[in-house]
């Protein structure tokens, strides 16, 4: 909805309010275009965001820019930022989950849902990202920043 707002209205100015997972959302919200993030919880930060993106100024809460500049730093940012922009949140948090070696059925228990649509969002996040085989999701996570070394299963 926000990608589509933003090229009717590029110079729509879009704060986004969420209390969902502040890192892997807010740089989703960033990447499709807009201006801040702030978490719905988070106390006093509302109305200096809002002034803050009315102004044609950008908005990260405090803790998103840390996590921003951990990214950057660490050089995943960026790849997992673009990676996460192709596939909705719960692709996303599907291919995360396997790549990191979680088998199907406790994806599914993880994520509150069925088996076959654990299959069903790794099987169109492989479309989506145009790769032949499920396993390739693997290298696809790793290479791209969606895990590291410490998020794999032993």
């Amino acid at each position: 909805m926000l990608s589509h707002a933003k090229r009717e209205r590029p110079d729509l100015p879009v704060l986004v309010l969420s209390s969902g997972k502040e890192r892997e959302i807010g740089l989703m919200a960033l990447q499709a275009g807009a201006s801040g993030f702030v978490r719905r919880r988070a106390k006093g930060e509302l109305a200096k965001a809002v002034r803050r993106v009315a102004a044609g100024e950008g908005y990260a809460s405090p803790e998103l820019a840390g996590a921003m500049a951990e990214a950057v730093a660490s050089g995943r940012g960026l790849a997992a930022v673009s990676a996460t922009a192709i596939l909705s949140a719960r692709q996303t948090q599907a291919v995360r989950l396997y790549a990191q070696g979680t088998p199907r059925p406790e994806i599914a228990e993880r994520m509150s849902i069925a088996r076959a649509t654990v299959t069903e969002h790794l099987r169109r996040a492989r479309i989506k990202l145009k790769l032949k085989k499920t396993a390739d999701l693997i290298r696809y996570a790793i290479r791209h920043g969606l895990i590291n070394d410490e998020d794999l299963r032993p």
